[in-house]
Protein backbone atom coordinates (compact mmCIF):
# COMPACT_ATOMS: atom_id res chain seq x y z
CA UNK A 1 0.00 0.00 0.00
CA UNK A 2 1.46 3.42 -1.08
CA UNK A 3 0.37 6.11 2.16
CA UNK A 4 0.63 10.20 2.20
CA UNK A 5 0.94 11.77 6.14
CA UNK A 6 0.69 15.07 5.67
CA UNK A 7 2.26 16.57 8.30
CA UNK A 8 5.42 16.67 9.96
CA UNK A 9 4.80 16.79 13.65
CA UNK A 10 5.25 14.29 16.24
CA UNK A 11 1.84 12.71 15.17
CA UNK A 12 3.03 12.35 11.45
CA UNK A 13 5.91 11.38 11.73
CA UNK A 14 5.34 8.99 14.18
CA UNK A 15 2.23 7.65 11.34
CA UNK A 16 4.42 7.70 8.51
CA UNK A 17 7.43 5.61 10.50
CA UNK A 18 4.48 3.20 11.97
CA UNK A 19 3.33 2.11 7.99
CA UNK A 20 6.77 2.21 6.73
CA UNK A 21 7.74 -0.34 9.79
CA UNK A 22 4.67 -2.47 8.67
CA UNK A 23 6.74 -2.27 4.86
CA UNK A 24 4.49 0.05 3.28
CA UNK A 25 5.84 3.12 0.80
CA UNK A 26 5.75 6.13 2.36
CA UNK A 27 5.62 9.67 1.53
CA UNK A 28 5.58 12.25 3.98
CA UNK A 29 4.60 15.80 2.69
CA UNK A 30 5.21 18.99 4.85
CA UNK A 31 4.19 22.80 3.66
CA UNK A 32 6.50 24.47 5.88
CA UNK A 33 10.75 24.81 5.15
CA UNK A 34 11.17 22.37 8.33
CA UNK A 35 9.54 19.72 9.84
CA UNK A 36 7.06 19.99 13.58
CA UNK A 37 6.56 24.18 12.97
CA UNK A 38 2.57 23.72 13.05
CA UNK A 39 0.56 22.37 16.29
CA UNK A 40 3.58 20.72 17.64
CA UNK A 41 5.79 23.79 17.87
CA UNK A 42 2.92 25.20 19.29
CA UNK A 43 2.76 22.81 22.28
CA UNK A 44 6.82 22.55 23.16
CA UNK A 45 6.79 20.28 20.59
CA UNK A 46 5.76 17.42 22.00
CA UNK A 47 2.05 16.41 21.80
CA UNK A 48 1.71 17.19 26.05
CA UNK A 49 4.68 19.63 26.95
CA UNK A 50 4.86 18.77 30.83
CA UNK A 51 4.81 22.32 31.71
CA UNK A 52 2.67 21.53 34.88
CA UNK A 53 4.51 18.71 36.19
CA UNK A 54 7.09 19.38 38.96
CA UNK A 55 10.56 19.56 37.42
CA UNK A 56 12.31 16.14 37.26
CA UNK A 57 9.34 14.12 37.32
CA UNK A 58 8.82 11.22 34.75
CA UNK A 59 6.35 12.89 32.68
CA UNK A 60 8.39 15.87 32.37
CA UNK A 61 11.51 14.06 31.45
CA UNK A 62 9.35 11.70 29.13
CA UNK A 63 8.36 14.82 27.09
CA UNK A 64 11.77 16.50 26.69
CA UNK A 65 13.43 13.01 25.62
CA UNK A 66 10.18 12.93 23.36
CA UNK A 67 11.09 16.59 21.63
CA UNK A 68 15.28 15.14 21.66
CA UNK A 69 13.88 12.03 19.75
CA UNK A 70 11.85 14.12 17.23
CA UNK A 71 14.73 15.92 16.34
CA UNK A 72 17.14 13.67 16.05
CA UNK A 73 14.97 11.06 13.57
Amino acid sequence: MEVLVVGTGVVGLSVGWAFALRGHAVIVAESEAAFGTGVSARSSEVIYGGMYDPSGSARARHCGDGADKLYNF
